[in-house]
């Protein structure tokens, strides 16, 4: 060094400066004795964090676990999920009291949270909701840690909603999302899931991002062409987001068929439909049974459907006690209570006061005694054949008056307390359609079926010619006036899920996705019960289409179905 001249001794030291600068985080670890394990895995602090060893195991569990879960959902099946959900909750509670980050946490539980809805989960489709939760959490971990990415493939799939990708160990797509019905759709992708922070907040008219309207998973913050079908993008602003509003023109709404209409009070007549069968009239029923014992001779009535009249001669009735009474009656003293006894016997043994008389005035007892039919009807059961001898009290025919029947009709537990006794309905048979006869509701039967939810409902009708027979189906229309109410065009409405939506046009172009409560149908109209103002303005003609790009350009909650009705 002192051979050196001075402006070369400066010149040495400035560069020892300037290596030492440079090495200094290396320096510093090696005299602290840190290790470089963690640097080596990328930055640090809250969106980074190094597992133990324990710790990194358990996730791994974890994530084999929920590669089960995976497998499950792509055959459409549920059966290993309550097991595997269990091993989610087991490993991940080996880490409730780590010293993790805060976003590490928040994933941790959300994971485990996930875990317990899948574990309830009954079908294929009330799970892929959860296990695209588990999916974001997992991702979310494997992001703050990427040895937990070591072994697996990452696709993703534009189809599906909410959060689009998945892991799988299989090289070839076996998708979770679309199950069987799509199990290939969806493309390979990369592990870039950030730990949760809150998005960056913009004014209502700024623009969130620009996007094609033909694919939606296309999303990018500056214009352009997509890059799949080449379409320009198009802007959407955090109002869009919040609201889900349409912007369409006056020319773009005649291309694609847009109309609207000004809601309005209207009458609404409730129609109820409800399946019923025809049975005989209870109350036309008539049973012929013998009152003493005897023996039948001369049937004349012989087989069942047969038509009779009233007072028609069913059969001769031979009975050794008739005759002996009637040989009684003879013999008795006229007017004495004995006479009287025996006439009393032979008329509620069944013979008629013609039939007494008859005998009176030929002075000899009748050896058979004719049976009449009590009323003009059909023969719907028989007992006897000729010559079979029968006990008191025997059914031997019974009949029924077929010019009224009954129709017994299930309706809705719902709809019963829109029908009252009284009640005019119209019936229409199957194979009659254009053939409608008009009743009267005559009983709401007091108990309901269990098993179906319904309750029966008794119509009265004429039956003259006999067309309406027993076990026929019919059906069966209660109209009910509801009055005016606040009403759109049925076709207006879109079922999302659990939710009912319609587009209100709220003026320069601009068409808003309204939650409403609906109420009765009538027709081509829907009662609103809440929801929309008289004289507000909806969407009749187009609604569905409206519908597609609201769901693209908005991250409402709108569009989002419940489990349970999906």
């Amino acid at each position: 060094m002192n051979q050196l001249k001075p402006w070369q001794r400066a010149f040495t030291i400035v560069l020892v400066l300037v290596a030492l600068l440079a090495l200094r985080g290396p320096l510093t670890q090696w005299f602290t004795g840190d290790s470089m394990e963690h640097s080596a895995n990328g930055p640090t602090g809250d969106s980074q964090h190094t597992f133990e060893a324990p710790q990194l195991t358990a996730l791994r569990s974890v994530f084999t676990a929920a590669e089960e879960i995976r497998f499950e959902l792509s055959l459409d099946q549920v059966g290993a999920l309550p097991a595997a959900s269990s091993k989610i909750h087991t490993e991940l509670g080996l880490l409730a009291d780590a010293d993790v980050p805060e976003s590490v946490k928040a994933a941790i539980s959300q994971a485990t949270n996930s875990a317990t809805a899948l574990a309830e989960s009954k079908t294929a489709v009330v799970a892929r909701a959860p296990f695209g939760t588990l999916s974001e959490a997992l991702f979310q971990l494997a992001a703050a840690d990427p040895r937990l990415q070591e072994g697996w493939n990452v696709f993703f799939c534009p189809m599906a909603d909410g959060f689009q990708k998945w892991f799988q160990a299989p090289t070839e797509i076996e998708n979770p999302y679309m199950g069987q019905e799509m199990l290939v759709c969806g493309s390979e992708d990369e592990w870039t899931q950030a730990l949760a922070d809150d998005p960056p907040q913009g004014h209502d008219g700024d623009v969130a991002h620009y996007t094609c309207s033909m694919h939606p998973s296309v999303r990018q913050q500056e214009m352009g062409a997509c890059p799949i079908c080449s379409m320009d993008l198009t802007p959407v602003t955090h109002e869009d987001l919040r609201t889900g509003d349409v912007l369409v023109d006056s020319v773009r709404r005649q291309r694609i068929g847009v109309r609207t209409q000004v809601v309005t009070q209207q009458p609404i007549v409730h129609s109820i439909r409800a399946v019923g069968e025809v049975v005989w009239d209870q109350s036309e029923v008539h049973d012929v049974t013998a009152r003493v014992d005897g023996w039948i001779e001369d049937m004349q009535v012989d087989a069942v459907g047969d038509s009779v009249q009233s007072g028609q001669t069913l059969f001769r009735f031979y009975s050794p006690n008739l005759l002996a009474t009637q040989r009684e009656l003879l013999a008795a003293v006229p007017g004495s209570s004995l006479a009287a006894s025996a006439r009393e016997r032979l008329h509620l043994w069944g013979m008629s006061d013609w039939a007494l008389q008859d005998v009176l005035s030929r002075g000899e007892p009748k050896q058979k005694v004719s049976i009449h039919s009590p009323i003009k009807g059909v023969v719907v059961d028989k007992q006897v054949n000729e010559g079979a001898f029968v006990r008191a009290g025997s059914l031997l025919y019974r009949i029924v008056d077929s010019g009224r029947v009954w129709v017994q009709a299930d309706v809705f537990e719902q709809d019963l307390p829109n029908i009252k006794e009284g009640q005019r309905v119209v019936v229409t048979l199957p194979h009659a359609p254009d053939h409608r006869l008009e009743g009267e509701v005559s009983l709401i039967y007091p108990t309901l079926e269990t098993s179906s939810r319904t309750g029966r409902v008794r119509i009265e009708l004429d039956n003259p010619d006999g067309a309406l027979r027993p076990g026929m189906l019919a059906d069966v229309t209660f109209t009910v006036d509801l009055g005016e109410h606040l009403a759109v065009a049925s076709e207006a409405i879109i079922y999302t899920g659990a939710r009912r939506l319609v587009f209100v046009d709220k003026g320069e172009g601009r068409l808003r996705p309204v939650e409403i409560q609906t109420g009765p149908r009538s027709g081509d109209w829907t009662v609103i019960d809440d929801g929309l103002s008289e004289g507000e303005r909806v969407v009749t003609s187009g609604a569905f289409l409206l519908a597609a790009e609201s769901r693209i350009r908005s991250a409402t909650d709108y569009w989002e179905a419940t489990d349970e009705t999906q």
